[in-house]
């Protein structure tokens, strides 16, 4: 690969890294409202995504197609309310549900 198409990689990489990164935060926008809307907190779902990415992210930042992870949980934790809908589970379907994760 010669120094110009690196460069044209590189900068067609960056774009569409950007472009992804901007619909990943619609989407976490959308689920944002459809929790509030359905009386459900958001800052759980930000404590699963950490849990799930591990407490580092492999990749530079720059080129990432999802916003950082950490971003993300501090967003969901700043748009956090009470939880206002029924329960999901009841205390039976819970532990079943613990009892299949193990």
């Amino acid at each position: 690969m010669t120094g110009a198409g690196a460069a044209l990689f590189t900068a067609r990489s960056l774009l569409s890294a950007a472009y992804a990164r901007n619909i990943e935060a619609d989407a976490d926008s959308f689920a944002i409202t459809v929790m509030h809307r359905l009386g459900r907190p958001t800052a759980p779902l930000g404590a699963l995504l950490l849990r799930i990415a591990g407490p580092r992210e492999q990749a530079f930042s720059i080129l990432r197609d999802h916003p950082l992870t950490p971003e993300r949980a501090l967003r969901l934790q700043q748009e956090d309310a009470p939880p206002t809908g029924p329960a999901l589970l009841d205390d039976t379907e819970w532990q079943a549900l613990r009892m299949a994760c193990k």
